[in-house]
């Protein structure tokens, strides 16, 4: 089986043992390999069993998924989320991301929005096909930044 790729891409209050979005582990077969010696969650493990299973089985080319959070203190909320993928989806994985993270800040533009849930088609099951999904997915990036000023406006001919 092919390496899938590990990589915390967002962490929400604080993380009780300290993974870091500079943390990153590689699940080979049933294998967690983990060269840089970084620090593994149980609870954050148990979590990427359904992401890592719908990769392997290729239901899905990208996977995001969350651990359960930990309470240390019931006022703040402790979780992080990690993207999980071939090295070969990495780049439309790191392209989700970003977009994801806009939409917490900008509405989403409704030309975006239309490219986001093309690309997503392309995504899961039968369509599946990285190509269309990852040119689709940079153009809706595209247009979400020009649309919230964080690039250019896009000239349309």
């Amino acid at each position: 089986m092919k390496p899938i790729r590990v990589k915390p891409v967002e962490i929400i209050g604080s993380c009780p043992i300290n993974i870091t979005k500079k943390d990153e582990f590689v699940i080979e077969g049933l294998q967690i390999k983990n060269p840089n010696r970084n620090k593994l969650c149980f609870l954050a493990i148990s979590h990427l069993y359904y992401g890592i299973w719908g990769i392997q089985g290729n239901q899905v080319l990208i996977n995001h998924t969350s651990c359960p959070g930990c309470i240390t203190e019931i006022e703040e909320e402790n979780r992080v989320s990690f993207r999980l993928g071939y090295k070969e989806h990495w780049e439309l994985g790191k392209i989700i991301t970003n977009y994801y993270s806009l939409l917490k800040n900008y509405s989403e533009p409704e030309n975006a929005k239309k490219l986001r849930l093309a690309a997503e088609e392309h995504l899961f099951g039968e369509k599946m096909n990285y190509k269309i999904a990852f040119k689709t997915m940079k153009l809706a990036i595209k247009i979400m930044k020009s649309c919230t000023g964080l690039e250019p406006a896009i000239k349309v001919v």
